[in-house]
């Protein structure tokens, strides 16, 4: 009888694991709005708003600065990191880390490698 309620509590138990999905930090959906970024190129900082959004379970973004606004490519987020291409004539690739409301991370592209930095945007 003992064996049989240690096997049941047993089966209990692997049935409620087996349907618990993991935890991954983030989800996508915490990402998305709009980022005060500011990046570091020739010693000084060049502000930039980010928007994040979500279309049909995938990620968009537009990247706005200097009165130009530019559509981010291959936008990816796992959980912490968030990747993206700009194409500002040249191709700028960026990899970053998001940490609640904040994102730190660097271009990578033809001229080396660029800090960039930024917070979610608090609304008025």
């Amino acid at each position: 009888m003992v064996k049989r309620w240690v096997l049941a509590c047993s089966w209990i138990v692997l049935a409620a694991c087996a349907s618990t999905p993991p935890a991954t930090g983030s989800t996508q959906a915490e990402i998305l709005g709009d980022w005060e970024m500011a990046t570091q190129y020739e010693g000084r900082s060049i502000d930039a708003v980010m928007s994040l959004s979500e279309a049909n379970g995938v990620l968009e973004g537009r990247w706005i600065s200097q009165g130009r606004e530019m559509v981010l490519m291959d936008v990816a987020f796992d959980g912490s990191r968030l990747t993206f291409r700009r194409d500002m004539g040249t191709v700028l690739d960026f990899a970053g880390t998001v940490d609640g409301d904040e994102i730190n991370g660097v271009y990578t592209g033809p001229f080396g490698e660029l800090p960039c930095t930024g917070q979610r945007a608090v609304d008025m």
